[in-house]
């Protein structure tokens, strides 16, 4: 008789543990959710600059190479030279960002985003603590998935496209 009167609580309770995860799940692929879970997947421009740091700091090219985002010939060897020079000069594995511009590229539109939420690409200035001291840098980070931002959701998938020294090129404008 009990194990019958217990039944319907635990029916009770297996169904708002269902709709509890259900609206987790949504709540974590939507909206300010979603940005959330990007952050603690480490899916940022911050955090896609200190894990390259962090690889260089510990002379693994093949980590840092994840970092960056290949497009041409002419830009992977661009990226294995700014890795081997900086795997060579160093660096403690932390770097301290000084700035960041937020850009919106699209089509053949370069214009200064409105907000971090509405960018597509960042330039951050970065200090780095290398053996010779420290040196700002120019990271260029640029997300590779635009399609969220329809859904008025950041962009992801942000890989380093180029490093400059300071002052970098100014950024195309136009539209």
């Amino acid at each position: 008789m009990r194990a019958r009167a217990a039944l319907p609580w635990l029916a009770r309770i297996l169904a708002l543990a269902a709709i509890g995860v259900a609206i987790a799940l949504f709540a974590m692929c939507s909206g300010p959710g979603r940005a959330i879970t990007d952050r603690a997947l480490g899916d940022t421009p911050e955090q896609r600059v200190a894990a390259f740091v962090a690889a260089v700091s510990r002379a693994d090219a093949v980590a840092a190479g994840r970092s960056w985002n290949a497009g041409s010939a002419w830009l992977e060897a661009r990226h294995r030279s700014w890795t081997e020079q900086l795997i060579a000069a160093s660096p403690r594995p932390s770097a301290r960002i000084e700035r960041v511009e937020w850009w919106w590229i699209c089509c053949a539109a370069v214009e200064p985003a409105a907000s971090r939420d509405k960018a597509t690409f960042a330039r951050m200035w970065v200090v780095l603590e290398l053996a010779a001291g420290p040196r700002m840098l120019v990271v260029d980070v640029s997300a590779l998935d635009h399609q969220p931002m329809f859904d008025g959701l950041p962009a992801r998938e942000w890989r380093i496209v180029d490093v400059h020294e300071d002052p970098p090129p100014p950024m195309p404008r136009g539209g």
